[in-house]
């Protein structure tokens, strides 16, 4: 199971879901949907090069996702769809 992740692959995760970058305030990045559909936006601090456990989970479950199914677009999970 993931638990600091990269950055750029979150971005790269983030962008295989579907969604685009908005914009950024205050050292945060905030993503959604090119529609604007998402109730709460995927935001995350992007101070660090890597992104922390808790922004993750919160993150998933904006977007209804778990951490298999990050895992499993990692590559780190014998479980295919």
């Amino acid at each position: 199971m993931a638990r600091i992740l990269d950055l750029k692959k979150w971005r790269k995760f983030l962008k295989s879901q579907g969604l685009i970058f908005k914009r950024s305030v205050g050292g945060h990045e905030i993503w959604d949907y090119p529609d604007d559909s998402l109730l709460r936006p995927v935001i995350y601090s992007a101070h660090d090069k890597e992104i922390a456990i808790y922004q993750i989970t919160t993150n998933l479950k904006t977007l209804n996702l778990t951490m298999e199914d990050l895992d499993i677009w990692l590559g780190r999970s014998s479980h295919r769809p």
